[in-house]
Parts: structure tokens; sequence; C-alpha cells
């Protein structure tokens, strides 16, 4: 099963006080990383890589 993406837009509405960016992928499951490496590495390099 594949959550819709309001209940990922709600989680993070829940995060108050920080800037919160939901990353989606469409096409992929629950097993993200394994289905689509090439584009999660990118975006996990990204995440780590940004300076505020």
């Amino acid at each position: 099963m594949i959550l819709p993406p309001e209940v990922g837009e709600s989680v993070a509405a829940m995060f108050t006080g920080t800037s919160v960016r939901l990353v989606q992928y469409p096409g992929a499951g629950h097993m993200p990383m394994l289905e689509q490496p090439e584009a999660t590495v990118r975006d996990a390099i990204a995440f780590l890589e940004a300076r505020e």
C-alpha cells in the first residue's frame, strides 16, 4: 500500500518552527532507495550538503 500525497503533506505540516521539504518519488513504493536509487541518493546528498 502506498500512502496518498495528502498524508505526507499532513505529517509535514505538523513540523512547526522549521522548514520541511516533502520529497515524493512517483512510481516508488515503500522502498524508494531500492526502487529509484539515483534519485534518492541525489536528494540525500543535496540534503546533507545544504547550508542555510
